[in-house]
């Protein structure tokens, strides 16, 4: 929260986060990555496995973050493996 630089978050399995839903899904994701006013950069997920979760990967819609790597991670039986924000500048998924 409040600004990060050079994060990495490797060989980590998330699985069956608790949720619930409304109109739209209010917890239950694998990873969260919000900035509050502050800006982060070279944020990495990498390795990681999801399973059983709304979502693999949630970037918050007030998140400055200048680059977001998830390479090598595996998100299964999730709506969406990763829910970027429009705020996101440069975001790599590779695998």
């Amino acid at each position: 929260t409040n600004g990060s630089s050079n994060i990495r978050i490797e060989n980590v399995t998330v699985d069956s986060m608790p949720f619930v839903k409304t109109s739209f899904y209010n917890g239950g994701k694998g990873f969260t990555i919000q900035t509050g006013s502050s800006e982060s950069s070279n944020i990495t997920i990498i390795g990681c496995k999801v399973r059983n979760c709304p979502y693999g990967v949630s970037i918050d819609t007030r998140t400055k973050v200048d680059k977001v790597y998830i390479l090598d991670s595996e998100f299964v039986n999730c709506l969406a493996g990763v829910v970027p924000s429009s705020t996101v500048k440069t975001f790599t998924d590779i695998g």
